[in-house]
């Protein structure tokens, strides 16, 4: 058994034929036949059902199909793999998300990434996930990173959840919030709030949990992301929601709204149809990894924090 002979045998049942299978390899039809048959006598099966000048595949055909269509996707990543260390020609990962997920999260990420494909550019989008996500649909980006908004996803898009998180409000050393660990919901509007830009995942999020407590609180600022957040709430500008990690990273004093949990869940995107290239697969590998020593840390981290 070898290569050709797999391509071979994939040719003819992709086309029903040996004659349109030599057609399309150019090469006579009984070469082909030749070499199917050494293929069923190697493995001791009938891979093809021959009837009225047609071709089927028998069930240990299709059986061997599935298998053959895994090997020559792996020869196909082998050779993208070697060609890309070897290549001069520079090759693109188009990335959307979030400037909160340049600042905290992805640094280590292009920094791993970057040694294994220096060649690579990489090209950063940020802005609302509407606009992200019509750029994946029309491939002019590969992935999108950032806090899932499900309501904007379709059947065409792939999430791949990296961790959810919790959000808690978070106030400067000298807010009288610091005297608590919990809040009612009506609360919240005694005080004024720091937020994201209404477009983001998280502020939406936010958003639903003010509706469903009939609340409409004191939105002083809106901010970019988490770092001018954290500056703004240690200056004493506000209170704000903000990650429960980077509450304990920052030493921020944190309280949560009385039974009501608020979670955000970051993750990947890309189209369900579309088998990642060597270079992206690697790079959603990276992210992976990351989440998982992220949540590591926090767990550490918040061994002292009272729950």
């Amino acid at each position: 058994m070898d290569l050709r002979q797999l391509e071979m045998f994939r040719t003819v049942a992709e086309t029903s034929s040996f004659t349109r299978a030599g057609e399309k390899l150019h090469v006579s039809h009984s070469a082909i036949s030749r070499q199917v048959k050494l293929l069923e006598d190697e493995l001791r099966v009938l891979l093809f059902a021959r009837a009225n000048k047609r071709v089927t595949l028998t069930e240990p055909g299709t059986a061997l199909l599935t298998h053959v269509e895994a090997i020559f996707h792996q020869v196909a990543m082998a050779t993208q793999s070697v060609s890309q260390m070897s290549t001069k020609v520079n090759r693109q990962l188009n990335l959307g998300t979030a400037t909160t997920m340049l600042d905290f999260f992805l640094p280590p990420v292009f920094e791993e990434f970057r040694r294994k494909y220096p060649r690579v550019d990489v090209h950063i989008k940020t802005g609302p996930w509407q606009l992200l996500l019509e750029a994946i649909r029309t491939g002019t980006l590969d992935l999108i990173v950032g806090s899932v908004p499900m309501q904007f996803l379709g059947r065409d898009l792939l999430v791949r959840p990296l961790y959810r998180e919790e959000l808690v409000l978070v106030a400067g050393k000298n807010h009288p919030l610091t005297k608590k660990t919990t809040i009612r919901p009506a609360e919240l509007t005694d005080y004024s709030l720091l937020t994201y830009p209404s477009y983001s995942t998280t502020r939406q999020i936010l958003e639903g949990v003010f509706h469903r407590f009939k609340i409409s609180p004191n939105i002083l600022l809106e901010l970019e992301n988490d770092e001018a957040i954290v500056n703004c709430v240690s200056e004493e500008v506000g209170i704000a929601f903000l990650p429960i990690s980077r509450a304990i990273q920052k030493k921020l004093h944190f309280v949560r709204i009385a039974d009501t949990p608020i979670f955000r869940t970051v993750g990947m995107v890309t189209l369900m149809a579309q088998q990642p290239e060597a270079h992206i697969a690697y790079f959603l590998a990276l992210c992976a990894g990351r989440a998982q020593n992220n949540a590591s840390e926090v767990r550490a981290s918040r061994a002292n924090v009272p729950a």
